[in-house]
């Protein structure tokens, strides 16, 4: 018996499990669709683009620019329409109220130019009324100062329309 204690233990030694299918395409470079492949990838250059501090700021100025020229561009007075007797009492005379003016029935608030249009103002005849024909006559009296443009040339309404067209960039 004591020649058996003398041997050593016999030495387990594991052996390696086998591979699977998947192990062994992995180390061949192949992929599954079960493995997830994980590699830092570079962003596209679109996505560069569209991140870039630059462009965040491009972007939030054409925001900015669109909205002032949205809020620029609405009409100071909304749209409606005015009896004779309504639009009159916009003649300047009230210096609470705004002063109006009509050419071709579109009204535009001129009270901007209150010095010119307001109460003694060398254009105050045009104030609170719609007095197309007296753009084009020069007649600023009670017949001149009238909407009506029967038997005016064409000629004559289309510089009438470019006064409109003043109105509009200028008063609008």
């Amino acid at each position: 018996m004591a020649a058996e204690n003398d041997t050593p233990p016999p030495v387990l030694r594991s052996r390696p499990a086998a591979r699977s299918d998947e192990d062994k395409a992995s180390s061949f470079g192949f992929h599954n669709e079960k493995q997830e492949f994980k590699s830092p990838q570079k962003p596209s250059i679109a996505r560069q683009i569209v991140t870039s501090p630059s462009f965040i700021g491009f972007f939030l100025t054409l925001i900015l620019v669109s909205i002032v020229i949205h809020v620029a561009n609405k009409p100071s007075m909304p749209p409606r329409l005015w009896a004779r007797e309504e639009l009159a009492k916009y003649n300047g005379t009230d210096e609470d109220l705004p002063i109006l003016l009509s050419i071709l029935g579109s009204v535009f608030d001129v009270t901007k130019g209150r010095n010119h249009y307001g109460a003694g103002g060398s254009y105050n005849h045009f104030a609170g009324r719609d007095a197309t024909r007296a753009f084009i006559s020069g007649n600023f009296t009670g017949d001149g100062l009238t909407d009506n443009v029967k038997g005016l040339t064409s000629t004559e309404i289309k510089n009438i329309i470019d006064w409109r067209n003043f109105y509009h960039r200028s008063y609008m």
